[in-house]
């Protein structure tokens, strides 16, 4: 209750108001908001978890099997955060680069050794199966990875062009 002149009881209530709609916004909330992403794009929520984290002050948790995605943190960050989740999932693209059928199993390597780097870079890479005529790959990942893996798949691909032509012309006739 509070007492007093009646401007001054008005002036305190507003403040008071005031004060607990901003305490309001400024409480942890645990699972305060969820984000709908399709579960295989969260790996690349994950690769950005850091950033959104550090940025908007939130905690992403990733609910298994599933596509929803809980955020935590302060009421006031939770709407950022939801768009910046929502900003990633938009920014993941695939590309496809032809490479010649037989130099898929150097690209790929003995249990997908040789995609170590893809990893690195936080890219999905899909090499068709020996079964499948086609020389297409596909990348997947946020756009300026995908960038980079393509380019380090070219540079594969052209080291490779270069041993096969080494070995060519360097075989006994």
């Amino acid at each position: 209750t509070i007492r007093g002149q009646k401007e001054d009881v008005e002036a305190a209530e507003a403040y008071v108001r005031k004060r607990i709609k901003k305490l309001k916004e400024e409480e942890w909330v645990e699972n305060g908001d969820f984000v709908d992403v399709p579960v295989e794009l969260h790996r690349y929520i994950k690769g950005c978890r850091g950033r959104i984290r550090s940025q908007h002050h939130v905690v992403l948790g990733f609910i298994k099997g599933s596509d929803r995605i809980a955020l935590s943190g302060r009421r006031k960050d939770l709407v950022k955060a939801h768009e910046a989740v929502l900003e990633v999932q938009k920014s993941v693209k695939t590309r496809s680069l032809d490479v010649p059928k037989h130099h898929h199993g150097h690209i790929v390597g003995k249990k997908r050794k040789n995609l170590s780097w893809a990893d690195t870079l936080n890219v999905k890479v899909r090499v068709p199966r020996d079964d499948d005529p086609s020389e297409t790959i596909q990348i997947t990942g946020t756009q300026d990875r995908v960038e980079r893996a393509i380019e380090q798949l070219k540079l594969i691909r052209q080291t490779l062009e270069e041993t096969r032509c080494q070995r060519e012309f360097m075989a006994p006739p």
